[in-house]
């Protein structure tokens, strides 16, 4: 009784010092990875000792927020406001993500070290449901070319006179006028130049895919433009040098 009674409280502190650590080192990128390979000790340790205290640890960053997100992940999937979230530059990530069809967001390029442990449980929950039940609701479900499909289309793309009309880029092609909401492609691209030519062309009558002429720096010249035809919004951006 007496041995125990030491060994349950050793246990106990353990326990409580895994829950701690976890959270304090857990929001800092440079101690994070040593509080993880603390608590992963402090978990085998009780594992060890057969302690029921080990569930406790349920409680620590590295368990309990990444749950956390998998159910927001699951609500906004179930209420049609899910995106998909990531690390790295705006333009890598602006636009629909084509497997999901839900909005693919980053963080910026500053890494925080708690990432990890967020955006793949938020991701997996979206992924997820997409398998079981399909693109959420509200979501765009017409065509959506890979990126090596728009290239090919772009090859056969005529010339278009582009027209700034009030709020909208317009492309006219074939006696259709394609819109473009100026505020949602330029959103990621507030240094972007203004342009009046491109070459472009129609897919399945659902979405516009275009590519700029007029534009002096390569990158942004090569890249691939696609735009959901019924809602005037850009879909995605398809760099060259990504």
């Amino acid at each position: 009784m007496t041995t125990e009674q030491p060994t349950n409280n050793r246990a106990k502190n353990w326990a409580t010092a895994g829950i701690i650590i976890s959270w304090a080192t857990f929001w800092m990128f440079l101690l994070s990875p040593f509080g993880l390979l603390a608590w992963i000790g402090i978990l085998i340790y009780l594992i060890v000792k057969k302690s029921k205290l080990k569930w406790y640890l349920i409680l620590s960053a590295w368990l309990f927020v990444p749950s956390c997100n998998f159910l927001t992940g699951t609500v906004r999937y179930f209420t049609g406001t899910a995106t998909l979230q990531g690390v790295g530059g705006p333009q890598t990530f602006h636009g629909i993500d084509r497997e999901t069809r839900v909005v693919s967001t980053s963080s910026g390029c500053i890494f925080v070290g708690f990432e990890p442990f967020v955006f793949p449980a938020n991701n997996a929950a979206v992924r997820l449901w997409t398998n079981l039940f399909g693109f959420q609701r509200g979501s765009y479900k017409g065509a959506f070319p890979t990126e090596e499909e728009a290239q090919e289309i772009i090859k056969s793309a005529d010339t278009i006179i582009v027209k700034h009309a009030d709020k909208f880029l317009q492309f006219n092609i074939s006696g259709q006028t394609v819109n473009l909401d100026t505020s949602d492609f330029y959103s990621y691209r507030s240094s972007s130049s203004a342009f009046d030519k491109v070459v472009g062309k129609t897919f399945e009558n659902e979405c516009f895919i275009f590519q700029r002429l007029d534009n002096e720096n390569e990158e942004e010249r090569k890249a691939i433009y696609i735009v959901d035809i019924n809602k005037n919004k850009l879909l995605k951006t398809y760099f060259d040098y990504y």
